[in-house]
């Protein structure tokens, strides 16, 4: 069985209780370990597991989900599971994440 676009975005009203569909991401399969951050108007979403490295960018005014590839040659972010996202400034935000192996202590720095 192939991968689906995943379909379970949703919001969730404090006052009211009601959860309530939202745009779909739209991406095949599954985020692992997502770092999500909110700023301003916009819900930034980090895929920093997958191959595609993308940063997923919800506009709550609008209801659309924008995709921005941020692994270029120039500049990539080693894969992880553990990662996690700040705003920094009014226009910067900072990820945090990084994974190193150590073969001969078979163990994982963080």
């Amino acid at each position: 069985m192939g991968c689906v676009p995943t379909q379970s975005c949703k919001k969730f009203h404090v006052v009211d209780k009601i959860w309530s569909e939202i745009a779909s991401i739209g991406i095949w399969g599954s985020l692992t370990s997502p770092a999500c951050v909110n700023v301003e108007d916009y819900i930034y979403v980090f895929d920093s597991h997958s191959d595609d490295q993308c940063v997923h960018k919800y506009s709550i005014g609008y209801d659309i989900w924008e995709s921005i590839p941020y692994k270029t040659r120039e500049f990539s972010i080693p894969k992880s599971v553990n990662s996690m996202a700040f705003r920094y400034s009014d226009t910067q935000i900072m990820l945090l994440n990084g994974l190193t192996r150590n073969e001969d202590l078979r163990t994982n720095y963080y």
